[in-house]
């Protein structure tokens, strides 16, 4: 029984030294590079994935989560072990740390002058005035001079800048912060996209890295989105996406704003960011003209919409079935393979002398990227209707969308303190400079009275011995 003690004692200084910090320290820094190089699920496709690496080498960076570092059970583990050594060293050293900080050591006996590293000696021949040319000086450097009294002996003691002390704490408890924030966004946080349409109904969930779905606890809506390019000769390129968006709550609008890249809309801890816009799936009308090949030169145009019939001139009539984004045929009809704007097509019926023909039009070969118009008429396979004695030509007029990346990131908060508390312990620990003055008239091994001087600092001490040594001359200058 008695042995457990012993033990549970070793083991916690064991995690609670330096030396068992850095080790963990310095494998979580490898670990969080290899993330950096590897590429990561699910921000890199399974298609890219299995082109970069062979499937052996995957199975074993999928097997070890070496292909999702930040979110894999033994980095989140690695994390809380580094931050129990910190916390460990923290606590082991804190009394020691505390008792200095609090109860600084004034005294300036005997043992302690004789061991001072940093000490001169001025001779003088009135102690109360050597003290009151020390205070004035001391004062000048922006010191604040304390009188100690112990065993009828005066002393001056002054510091600067006591708060360098705890340095190492505001570090520790800074990297404590920036890893618990980047443990709750691993567990709770969450990252997707989502593209609105303007004018369409409110959505409320969104799809996340994962494939996953995500729930949101409001509605979004889309009103307006628009696309603003450069002047001159890059009027091709554009300058500014912007979207303006309504947040809804029970139905009730709560919050519009009109947001752009680097100005997101942030309600209940989810972020919206403009990441895209561009030319959706959705139809809002057709241009259509329609040409006989004895009267080419006059073809008549219409404006239609899903469902929609109009009539020619010589009677016949012609219905707009449907759109399809992406088609593919199958059993002389079109159908929707994806929402993509891959093989857009358009299904019509036209009605002449009592008989309806389906014809379909489709984008030529010859047509640009960026060209929306079909032609036609062809049956589903692509194939010529000599049936019908028109020829069609339609531009699509398509709704453009908003792309917004979405991301819920509780722990930010935590982080950026902790960043702001890292800069903090940082200057502290590297440009702050804790001094501590000492002054008190004795006398010398000869019997002379003596103003005694000693300084000490916790860093810089070349650079420091220079300053006491100036000091000490202006005192000694102020005694003349």
């Amino acid at each position: 029984m008695g042995a457990n003690p012993g033990r549970a004692q070793r083991l916690y200084q064991t995690i609670g030294a330096v030396r068992t910090g850095i080790i963990i320290l310095l494998i979580v820094g490898i670990v969080s590079a290899a993330g950096t190089v590897i590429l990561q699920r699910p921000l890199t496709s399974p298609e890219d994935m299995e082109r970069a690496y062979s499937p052996q080498v995957l199975r074993i960076l999928d097997g070890t989560g070496l292909t999702d570092v930040y979110h894999v059970w033994w980095y989140l583990a690695l994390l809380a072990l580094l931050a129990i050594s910190i916390i460990c060293a923290s606590v082991e050293r804190w009394p020691n740390a505390w008792k200095f900080y609090s109860q600084p050591y004034r005294r300036t006996d005997a043992a302690f002058r004789a061991v001072l590293p940093l000490r001169t000696s001025l001779p003088v021949t009135d102690a109360a005035q050597a003290l009151a040319a020390a205070e004035r000086v001391w004062k000048r450097h922006g010191l604040k001079p304390e009188r100690t009294v112990e065993r009828e002996e005066v002393a001056l003691y002054a510091e600067k800048s006591r708060c360098a002390v705890l340095a190492v704490y505001v570090v520790h408890a800074s990297l404590l912060l920036i890893m618990l924030g980047g443990v709750t966004d691993s567990i709770w946080g969450y990252k997707g996209y989502v593209a609105l349409v303007p004018g369409e109904p409110a959505i409320s969930q969104i799809e996340l890295r994962d494939n996953t779905v995500r729930r949101l606890p409001f509605a979004l809506r889309c009103d307006e989105a628009g696309q603003e390019n450069y002047t001159g000769q890059f009027s091709m390129m554009p300058k500014r996406w912007w979207s303006k968006l309504t947040v809804l709550e029970n139905g009730r609008e709560v919050e519009h704003k009109e947001i752009a890249v680097n100005d997101p809309l942030v309600y209940r801890g989810v972020r919206f960011y403009q990441s895209g816009y561009g030319t959706s799936s959705e139809l809002r009308k057709t241009r259509l003209a329609v040409l006989r090949p004895e009267d080419s030169a006059t073809p008549e145009a219409f404006k239609l919409a899903v469902n929609q019939t109009v009539q020619l001139r010589d009677g016949a009539s012609v219905t707009m079935v449907k759109f399809i984004s992406d088609a593919f045929p199958m059993d002389n009809d079109l159908y929707q393979r994806s929402k993509d704007l891959n093989n857009a097509a358009i299904k019509l019926e036209v009605t002449r002398n009592g008989n309806t023909q389906p014809v379909f039009l489709f984008r030529t070969e010859e047509a640009a990227p960026g060209d929306l118009t079909l032609t036609g008429p062809y049956d589903a396979q692509g194939n010529p209707v000599t049936q019908v004695p028109y020829r069609f030509l339609a531009s699509l007029d398509l709704a453009p969308f908003t792309g917004l990346q979405v991301s819920h990131e509780p722990g930010q908060w935590a982080v950026w303190a902790g960043c702001l508390l890292l800069a903090a312990g940082l200057i502290l620990s590297f440009w702050v400079l804790h001094q501590r003055y000492w002054a008190v008239a004795v006398q010398d091994k000869e019997g002379r009275l003596v103003l005694w001087l000693g300084a000490a600092s916790n860093k810089k001490r070349e650079a420091f011995e220079e300053h006491f040594q100036r000091i000490a001359k202006e005192i000694e200058t102020e005694l003349m």
